[in-house]
C-alpha cells in the first residue's frame, strides 16, 4: 500500500524525537532548516570539515519533517489573502510570545503534561447517542451545525479555508437539545471534572464547554497554549470521517513532541496553560469532531481512592473566590495572583500590571497572604471560610515577617484575634527575628486599657519589644 506524503510524514513525526519549532513555528517565528539529511548531522560524515554545521544551523534542532516552513507560509497567506498580513501577523506574534512566555511561568500538575484514556462507557453511550440525533439537519431544516465566528485574522485555526462547526449542547434561543442537552452537559462537566482531578490531584472549577466542534478538510490548529484561566482540559473525540489519521501533537513537560491519535470515545487529558498543543498538520478527511472542556485548579489538593497527588505534581496553596464576571480572583476587592503563575515569573509581572491590587496566594515570604488581608480588616467570617481548607495560612509571614495576629492585634479586632489563636496562632510569635509581639502592637496603638490588649493579655500574651 502506497502512503501519501502526508501520511508519510505523520509516520516521520510519530518515530521521530524533536521538539518545538519544528513542525511549525512555536515560539520563534520560524521552524527549523536543520534538515536531518544536511552532512553535519551524518555521524559518518563529521570527520570532513566541510562537514561541520554552519552558523546559520547554531541552535537549531535536526529537521526530520522536511520543508515545514514553506507549509506555515502556505498556511499564513491564506491568512493574509482573506483579510491583510497586519491583523495576520498581529495575532501570529500575539501566539509565539504567549507561547515563549507561558509555559515558563506556569506551575505545572503531572509529569509530563498530558494523557490518554477513554471516556466512561455511560457518558459514552449519552454522547454518542446525542450525536447522532443532532448533528444532522433538524425536521425544520435548520442545521443544527452553525458556522463558527472567527475574529478576522485570528491564526488559530485556517478558517479562512476550512470553516469549524458547532453543535451546541445547550441550546435554549433556538428550543433545541430540550431536557437531553442540559442532563448531558451536566455529565460531561461531572465526568469529565472527576477523571481530570485525579489525574492531576487538584480541585477543579468548571470554566468552559463550547460544545461538539467539527474541524473539516484541510484544517489545521496552530501549536498553542490556552489562553488563563484554562489551565486543566480534556478534548474528546466524538465521530471522525478520515482518510488518514489526524494526530494531535503536544510539547511535553520534558520539551519533546508526542504526536497522539484518537478514535471516537478516546479521551485526552492535558495541562493546556503550559503544554503546547496543535494538530499542525492538515486534515485529511472529511471532519473531526471533538468536545472541550476546561477547568480552572482551586488551589486546594485532594486525594482520591488512595492516590497521592503529591507524588505526581508541585504543590499549590491557597483559596480564592473566582468571579466569573471579569474572569478574575477576588478577596474583598483585592485580586489574587491565580495558584498556578509562578511568582516572579514573566506572567506574574503582566498579570499584576494589569491588576495592581493583586495579592499572593498562601504562604509567601515576599508578599502578604489572604489570612494577612482578612485579620487586618477584621474579616473573620472571611477567614473562617479561608482556614477552613488553608489552617497553615495561620502560621504564613509577610515581607517583613508579620504574622496574621500581628495585623489583626494592630488593627484592634478582638474577635477576629480570638479566632487566630483558637485556630492555633502564637500568641507570643515576634514579626521578624526580632520584632515586638501581638500584645506589644496592640499597646502601642491601642492603649494598655484596650479590649484587644487585655483579651491577649487574659491568653498569656507576653510584651515584647522590638530589638533594634
Amino acid at each position: 500500500m502506497l502512503l501519501t506524503i502526508t501520511a508519510l510524514l505523520l509516520h516521520v513525526a510519530q518515530a521521530a524525537e524533536y521538539g518545538v519549532d519544528v513542525s511549525f513555528p512555536m515560539q520563534h517565528e520560524t521552524v527549523s532548516s536543520n534538515y536531518d539529511h544536511l552532512p553535519h548531522n551524518n555521524h559518518q560524515q563529521q570527520a570532513s570539515p566541510a562537514s561541520h554545521p554552519t552558523v546559520m544551523f547554531h541552535d537549531q534542532p535536526i529537521q526530520p519533517l522536511g520543508d515545514r516552513q514553506r507549509e506555515y507560509q502556505t498556511f499564513l497567506k491564506g491568512c493574509v489573502d482573506a483579510f491583510n498580513a497586519s491583523v495576520c501577523d498581529e495575532f501570529e506574534e500575539s501566539r509565539i510570545q504567549t507561547n515563549l512566555r507561558q509555559p515558563a511561568s506556569m506551575v505545572n500538575y503531572t509529569t509530563i503534561g498530558f494523557h490518554k484514556t477513554r471516556v466512561p462507557d455511560s457518558l459514552w453511550q449519552m454522547i454518542q447517542g446525542f450525536w447522532e440525533r443532532n448533528h444532522h439537519e433538524d425536521k425544520n431544516s435548520n442545521k443544527n451545525q452553525e458556522k463558527e465566528e472567527w475574529p478576522p485574522g485570528n491564526t488559530f485555526v485556517n478558517h479562512w479555508s476550512s470553516p469549524s462547526y458547532l453543535v451546541r449542547i445547550i441550546e435554549e434561543e433556538k428550543g433545541l437539545r430540550g431536557r437531553e442537552g442540559p442532563r448531558l452537559a451536566k455529565t460531561i462537566w461531572d465526568e469529565t471534572r472527576k477523571m481530570v482531578q485525579e489525574w492531576t490531584g487538584q480541585e477543579l472549577e468548571d470554566c468552559s464547554m463550547y460544545g461538539i466542534r467539527i474541524y473539516t478538510k484541510g484544517s489545521i490548529l496552530n501549536p498553542h497554549v490556552d489562553r488563563l484561566p484554562y489551565v486543566m482540559s480534556a478534548v474528546i473525540n466524538v465521530a471522525q470521517d478520515l482518510e488518514e489519521e489526524w494526530p494531535m501533537e503536544f510539547i511535553g513537560h520534558d520539551g519533546k513532541a508526542t504526536n497522539i491519535t484518537m478514535t471516537p470515545g478516546d479521551m485526552v487529558l492535558y495541562e493546556s496553560h503550559s503544554v503546547l498543543h496543535g494538530r499542525p498538520f492538515p486534515l485529511k478527511g472529511e471532519y473531526f469532531a471533538n468536545i472541550h472542556v476546561h477547568f480552572e485548579p482551586t488551589g486546594h489538593s485532594i486525594k482520591y481512592h488512595g492516590y497521592d497527588a503529591k507524588a505526581d505534581k508541585q504543590e499549590s496553596v491557597g483559596k480564592y473566590k473566582v468571579n466569573k464576571d471579569i474572569g478574575g480572583h477576588e478577596i474583598e476587592g483585592h485580586r489574587v495572583l491565580p495558584p498556578y503563575i509562578i511568582p516572579d515569573s514573566p506572567e506574574d509581572k503582566i498579570y499584576r500590571e494589569e491588576h495592581p491590587d493583586t495579592y499572593y496566594f498562601g504562604i509567601n515570604k515576599h508578599r502578604s497572604s489572604p489570612a494577612h488581608v482578612y485579620a487586618g480588616q477584621g474579616k473573620t467570617s472571611e477567614l473562617v471560610g479561608l482556614l477552613e481548607d488553608q489552617l497553615h495560612l495561620v502560621h504564613s509571614r509577610d515581607r517583613n515577617g508579620w504574622l496574621p495576629l500581628h495585623e489583626a492585634s494592630r488593627s484592634g479586632h478582638v474577635e477576629t484575634a480570638k479566632f487566630l489563636i483558637e485556630k492555633g496562632a502564637n500568641v507570643n510569635g515576634r514579626f521578624g527575628e526580632k520584632g515586638g509581639t501581638a500584645l506589644f502592637l496592640a499597646g502601642q496603638y491601642h492603649g494598655k486599657n484596650s479590649e484587644i490588649y487585655k483579651y491577649l493579655q487574659s491568653v498569656g500574651a507576653v510584651w515584647e519589644e522590638p530589638e533594634l
